[in-house]
């Protein structure tokens, strides 16, 4: 009967050594070097927690002026992270790591205070990424397939590196560079631009900038193909050339009696100097040896049935269609030279009349 009390009592030790086995006492302190559950009588680690009841899992109560926190430490016993809150910041949460040049309680590497400061993740050297493991900035997001389909919308990117600063913002998942109904500002050390694109994988695609690197300020208009090296539509430069490459400029008015002119403008215009380049045969012509110069009382014949010179529009056709000035030009030209030979002819005729006299 002794023997079967013995056995039994190392039976019921064995199956509670969880609870009762390796607890010892000494100096203030309960320890054990199990595991140990509250809420399950199989703890997986060293402190399971196991809530049962829809509450709090784990409460820590602070008294009041002293701070409170968890601390996770090396087995020297060094502060390796640790969390808190203090009275000084009104329970703010702090999370740092110690032993960090510049890290203390005043300083810590993330704080998210209850009051009216900051909230902030410290050091210099980290970058936070939300998307992806491998941040590439201080802030990087990735959006990837999201929950948002159709169209996608975020921030595609936000530098601040010295050469090449930028905020990019566009539509859909499409290249970086050149991303559809895109926004790219771009805020070199040296200059700065903005860029507004629209553009799809194999499609045409077209885009406006403003600025660029190294250039004085200039406004721009690409066409469909502009960027697989076709032609910029519109350039306007503070300093340099600027073009309009395609199209007519209609200024003062919306549309035009006839196409064909590029620049149409309604109203008056002035200039210091205006160059009109001529096509076809220059009237120098009328000094040739073999020009025929029509007599004047032939002239005389058509002016009194046209009512104008011939070779000249007449008032109607100047009132409908406007005078072509570098055509009008080499016609009066023409009719000068004319008549500087009508002049030629009159004053030998004069001279020899004063001959025959005397």
């Amino acid at each position: 009967m002794k023997k079967l009390m013995v056995i039994s009592l190392l039976l019921f030790m064995a199956m509670n050594r969880n609870v009762f086995g390796q607890w010892t006492s000494g100096n203030g302190n309960t320890t054990t070097n199990d595991k140990v559950g509250i809420g399950t009588s199989s703890p997986l680690n060293i402190l399971h927690l196991r809530n049962t009841n829809n509450s709090v899992f784990l409460r820590i109560e602070k008294q009041l002026g002293y701070e409170g926190g968890l601390v996770w430490t090396d087995p020297i016993g060094a502060s390796l992270f640790y969390f808190y809150s203090d009275n000084a910041d009104n329970d703010a949460l702090k999370i740092q790591t110690s032993g960090l040049s510049g890290e203390d309680d005043a300083n810590p590497r993330i704080m998210i205070p209850r009051t009216n400061k900051n909230i902030y993740l410290a050091k210099s050297g980290g970058n936070v990424g939300i998307g992806t493991s491998s941040p590439g900035s201080k802030l990087h997001i990735i959006n990837g397939n999201g929950i948002v389909r159709a169209p996608q919308l975020g921030i595609g990117r936000f530098q601040d590196v010295e050469s090449l600063p930028l905020f990019e913002f566009q539509t859909a998942d499409a290249d970086p560079d050149f991303g559809e109904d895109a926004l790219f500002v771009h805020g070199y050390r040296w200059g700065a631009s903005v860029w507004f694109t629209r553009g799809s994988s194999g499609g045409d695609r077209a885009y406006a900038r403003i600025g660029s690197p190294g250039t004085a300020g200039w406004f721009q208009l690409f066409d469909a193909s502009a960027l697989t090296g076709g032609n910029v539509n519109v350039h306007l430069s503070a300093s340099g050339t600027s073009y309009l490459n395609g199209g007519n400029v209609l200024i003062g008015k919306t549309s035009q009696a006839s196409t064909a002119y590029k620049l149409d403008v309604a109203g008056k215009m002035r200039a210091d100097e205006i160059v009109v380049n001529t096509s076809g045969a220059y009237p120098d012509f009328v000094f040739h040896e073999d020009y025929k110069l029509k007599p004047l009382h032939e002239l005389e014949k058509e002016i009194q049935s046209l009512k104008h010179l011939p070779g000249i529009p007449t008032a109607k056709e100047a009132t409908e269609n406007g005078i072509p000035l570098g055509e009008m030009q080499v016609k009066l030209l023409q009719k000068i030279e004319e008549l500087t030979l009508y002049v030629i002819e009159l004053e030998k005729e004069v001279k020899a009349l004063k001959s025959n006299k005397e």
